[in-house]
């Protein structure tokens, strides 16, 4: 990664941060505009959505797979003795 694409990719993040959580169109506008001018910006969000797809695709594997494990068998109750009724006896 060259320092132009470092730059880049925390701006880009932020402004896809404020266009996705807050719907932000001073921020939509501004990304677009950066995307639009800058062949370097358009690469670094290409590889930046990319890596996102992968970590969501990851996560959601690694949960998947969690699920599927055997998990440790749950203890069983100790054998509780019932009490006793008492036995009926006429008054």
């Amino acid at each position: 990664m060259n320092e132009q694409s470092e730059s880049l990719a925390p701006r880009l993040l932020a402004l896809l941060q404020s266009v996705r959580d807050s719907h932000d169109e001073s921020a939509r506008l501004a990304l677009n505009e950066l995307l639009r001018k800058d062949a370097a910006a358009r690469a670094v969000m290409a590889r930046l959505l990319v890596d996102e797809q992968a970590l969501v695709s990851r996560l959601r594997d690694d949960r998947i797979v969690s699920l599927l494990e055997p998990t440790k068998p749950a203890p069983m109750p100790a054998f509780v003795v019932p009490a006793r009724w008492q036995p009926w006896r006429p008054l």
